[in-house]
């Protein structure tokens, strides 16, 4: 009995070792796949970047994160659809995510469904009143709506913002 229970122990030892190993692996898997999609994006090959992020997906990739930066792919490509499939996808996940937000009111401007393009983005700024994408993107259908006093105080915001970034550009150079 002893070494029947030695012998199960061994086996449950060397078990979980193998899926500590097989799960570092997926997870390496999964960073690998970032860093080529990432590169992919970089070079212009946004069909290879679509697979990368898709393959990350799969290996446990922080889906979040990984489904933003797909659907900025999509953007480029204005594969509208697959932007909005996306988005929906991120809010199902986090309804507070302000990413998500200005996504699906990229997908609301590009339809020139102006006023639920600016629910989305007041939604997201409400959430991050610092959200750069945000800021830029609610200016202009303030605009499109015809508000243009509440699109230059958004403005005024986003140029601030615009100003940070590029102070922190000039200090890291």
């Amino acid at each position: 009995m002893r070494r029947l229970y030695g012998k199960f122990l061994a086996t449950t030892i060397l078990a979980l070792a193998l899926l500590c190993l097989t799960l570092q692996a997926f997870a390496q898997g999964a960073t690998t796949e970032l860093e080529m999609a990432a590169d992919a994006v970089k070079a212009g090959k946004y069909r290879h970047a679509i697979m990368y992020y898709s393959q990350a997906l799969e290996h446990g990739a922080d889906p979040i994160k990984t489904r933003l930066d797909l659907a900025r792919v999509y953007k480029i490509m204005q594969k509208w659809t697959f932007v909005e499939k996306e988005a929906e996808k991120i809010l199902a996940q986090d309804p507070q995510s302000a990413e998500g937000l200005v996504l699906m009111g990229d997908v609301f401007a590009f339809k020139k469904e102006w006023q639920a393009a600016r629910e989305q983005y007041q939604t997201a700024l409400e959430r991050d009143p610092d959200n750069f994408n945000a800021n830029r993107q609610m200016s202009h259908v303030l605009l499109k709506l015809g508000d243009r006093d509440g699109a230059a105080v958004v403005q005024a915001r986003f140029q601030e913002l615009l100003n940070e970034k590029m102070e922190e550009i000039r200090k890291d150079n």
